[in-house]
């Protein structure tokens, strides 16, 4: 559980302040690191269970919910949206993910 965020600045910047935050980004890259360590748990839209996401994720021991094709990321609008329903979390928005089921 945490807020929703889209750069690992702004998960170390929320978690430096005591806040759990979530990093959601269409695929993570060895430069997303210090964001993915500060976030509570990791939400990508593309990727797999050998994935980088999945992987620190596992490594790490925080909840990663990795090729999730049923959203789209946009960093730049800073939005999830569920492409079914066209339901949308934006910057801020607290979500929960559940990365245990596999």
């Amino acid at each position: 559980v945490g807020k929703l965020v889209f750069t690992p600045k702004q998960a170390e910047d929320l978690k430096a302040k005591g806040e759990s935050v979530i990093l959601a980004r269409e695929t993570t890259s060895p430069e997303d690191v210090g964001g993915m360590w500060a976030a509570a748990g990791i939400l990508t839209a593309r990727g797999g269970m050998t994935s980088h996401a999945a992987v620190v994720a596992r490594g790490w021991g925080k909840p990663c919910v990795c090729g999730c094709s049923d959203i789209v990321v946009s960093e730049v609008d800073e939005t999830v949206i569920v492409k079914e329903t066209q339901l949308t979390f934006r910057a801020g928005d607290v979500i929960s993910i559940n990365g245990a089921t596999g």
